[in-house]
Formats: structure tokens, sequence, C-alpha cells
């Protein structure tokens, strides 16, 4: 089994899978208790973070969609995430801003 351990670090901010300038890169916007992944042309997945605990030694977020289903979780390392169970996926990505941003992308307001 896989320990993560997590900080006191601030998770709101934007996050990327560091493949630019792919335009399939993936970022991850954390504000408040909402989150949006998304890629150049399109949102991908939005909706609530919540916090759980795992075994009382680590802080873990689920990510929960609009519809109330499970996108994946969320483990928070300093100035890194790790994005787990996205589509099948675990995505290591970097926070390459304390604000909510998105990059090369216009979300319809």
């Amino acid at each position: 089994m896989i320990h993560y351990t997590t900080t006191s670090y601030s998770l709101s901010g934007t996050y990327s899978a560091g493949n630019e300038p792919d335009k399939d890169n993936i970022y991850i916007v954390l504000k408040d208790e909402n989150f949006t992944i998304y890629n150049q042309e399109k949102i991908l997945e939005s909706g609530l973070l919540k916090k759980i605990n795992l075994y009382n030694k680590s802080d873990i977020y689920k990510l929960v969609s609009g519809e109330n289903t499970r996108v994946g979780y969320i483990v928070h390392d300093k100035n890194f995430i790790i994005l787990l169970d996205f589509r099948s996926m675990d995505l290591p990505l970097e926070k390459i801003s304390t604000s909510a941003i998105y990059l090369n992308y216009e979300p319809a307001e």
C-alpha cells in the first residue's frame, strides 16, 4: 500500500500536469471547495472537493462532480498534488499559480 502524506500548505491554486505545450495537457483549478479539470479545448470535469480522512493518517480530497459521481481523489504535498483514479489515470501535477486561473482557456460565464 502506498502512503501519501499531506501538509498544511494551501491547496487553492492552479496545477499543471506539465506536458505543455500539448493541447491535451491537463490542468486543475482548486478554489474554496470547488475544482475544475480542463485541457486547452474543454472542461473535462468540475464539481466539489470533499476532504476525507483515511485511517486517521492523511487527508485526501474526494472529487465529486455536479452529477454527484466520484471523479477521483487528490493527495496534496506542498507544491504538488497527485490526481488519483481520474479516468483510470494517476497524474502528478505541479502548482503553477497560487491563484485560480485558467491558462489559454476561457470558461463560459
